[in-house]
């Protein structure tokens, strides 16, 4: 279960910064930056809640920056065991450019996991590798946890908002 749980914690990374298609959806008229916050919580089988908040930084509707921050919590007697599986997870994309990954325990029930992307220095050709690796080594077959390789290199606002929107249990602003 808990593998699952980082498996679906990975995949929601990718998805952060692949696309759904190759459709791009140019504004032209559009010439404004800002920021936007999507958050979610979700509650598993045994009551434990993982918190994920997204930020995402664009500019012209392209994104330029995205933050990731989970906080999962889960039975003390797991953890340690969590969380060596996830750093070893983790370590794969310690040296992907434009990529800084933060894994750590806090206190002794809970995991938290930053992702910041910077899509102007990410290193697309890393990434990819990483998640076939990554995909070969799932074997559950739950096509839920397959990692998604087609990375996109320029995601626009439109396509971040339907990926994290209220249907997919996320409130963003």
């Amino acid at each position: 279960m808990k593998k699952l749980g980082l498996l679906c914690l990975v995949t929601l990374l990718l998805l952060s910064i692949t696309g759904c298609g190759n459709n791009t959806n140019q504004r032209g008229k559009n010439d404004n930056t800002g920021k936007m916050i999507c958050s979610k919580t979700e509650t598993d089988e045994d009551g434990y809640t993982t918190d994920n908040t997204i930020t995402a930084t664009y500019k012209n509707d392209k994104l330029l920056t995205i933050k990731q921050e989970q906080l999962q919590k889960m039975d003390a007697e797991y953890i340690d065991f969590v969380y060596g599986i996830g750093s070893l997870i983790m370590k794969s994309f310690e040296n992907i450019g434009g990529m800084m990954v933060t894994y750590e325990k806090v206190g002794d029930n809970s995991i938290k996991t930053v992702f910041e992307v910077n899509y102007e220095k990410l290193d697309y050709n890393a990434l990819e590798e990483i998640s076939k690796k990554l995909n070969a080594s799932e074997d559950s077959g739950d096509e839920s946890s397959q990692l998604i390789t087609n990375i996109k290199k320029d995601l626009t606002l439109d396509e971040f908002k339907e990926m994290y929107n209220s249907t997919n249990g996320y409130t963003c602003k």
